[in-house]
């Protein structure tokens, strides 16, 4: 027993086994009948038209089911022995009603393949050690960079490793909002954002050097430092946008998960390296307001 797709509470008890499939239609269009009503057009292939034409010899004046995706699209009844494969449905249908129809009728025809994309099977256990690892990934990475500022760049690099904190906070977020679950190839994404989300830094911080060594006073060289890395910091970091964009649009699975936290890494990269750490920058200076910079 099958339900009505078009009427609500209408259900139709059917045989088990389909006197014809889509497998044996070959086409159907929407027509008129004798009386310019709109109808139905079909055509069956030589074995579904053998196979119809004897069933409506033995069954004229019985209702004909016509199922797709387990429900009861149309089901016209059976005037007369239809031989020879081709037919007409008609009923009290509008022009779209049977232009919809005949659209049913050849979706249902259509071989509907399955295609695997990608196959993956493996236990709870070797999940589970893989995220393991790729959290300690991140945080040894995490850790290395906080130290390698730190020991470049000083008070400034203390500041950049608050940022990163920042950063990865945003990161999550993102995801979240998103609705995005966190895979191994995922928390790779992250590891390889924390890797990149000091170089706008470095690129800063290394200008603010060249400016104070042109013996510009400190506040003008971190204004400078910021304004003339700017295009630098952007145009590297389209770039890398780019690939990820790409990445998403051909990968696939794993790719796209990683290409989606390296898309989110880079803009949250950029923000806090322009407006987070250049604000926390400007709060220390003018709350301490020194006569000399050391970066």
């Amino acid at each position: 027993m099958l339900p009505s797709r078009n009427e609500k509470g209408v259900f139709y008890i059917l045989e088990k086994t389909p006197v014809v499939t889509g497998e044996d239609l070959t086409d159907a269009q929407p027509s008129f009948d004798q009386n310019n009503n709109p109808a139905v057009r079909f055509t069956f292939n030589g074995g579904g038209a053998r196979k119809f034409g004897d069933y409506t010899a033995a069954n004229v004046g019985m209702l004909f089911a016509i199922v797709l995706d387990d429900e009861v699209i149309s089901a016209p009844r059976i005037n007369e022995h239809i031989p020879g494969g081709t037919g007409i449905i008609t009923g009290n249908f509008s022009v779209e009603e049977s232009t919809e129809l005949a659209v049913l009728l050849r979706a249902g025809a259509l071989p509907a393949a399955m295609e695997f994309l990608e196959e993956r099977t493996i236990g709870p256990e070797l999940g589970a050690d893989s995220i393991a690892a790729g959290k300690v990934a991140a945080l040894v990475a995490m850790a290395a960079v906080a130290v390698y500022m730190i020991a470049s760049y000083g008070l400034f690099g203390t500041f950049a490793v608050i940022a990163l904190g920042i950063n990865i906070a945003l990161i999550f977020g993102a995801l979240s909002a998103v609705g995005g679950t966190l895979t191994l190839p995922g928390i790779a994404g992250i590891v390889l954002t924390i890797g990149m989300a000091v170089d706008a830094n470095v690129l800063v911080f290394e200008r603010i050097r060249e400016e104070l060594r042109s013996s510009k006073n400190p506040g003008r060289a971190i204004e400078l430092g910021y304004e003339r890395a700017l295009s630098a910091i952007i145009d590297a970091n389209i770039t890398t946008f780019i690939t990820a964009v790409v990445l998403f649009a051909v990968g696939a699975g794993p790719v796209r998960g990683f290409a989606i936290t390296l898309g989110i890494g880079i803009i949250t990269s950029v923000f806090t390296a322009i407006f987070v750490t250049r604000g926390i920058v400007e709060l220390w200076y003018g709350w301490r307001r020194p006569k000399t910079v050391i970066v």
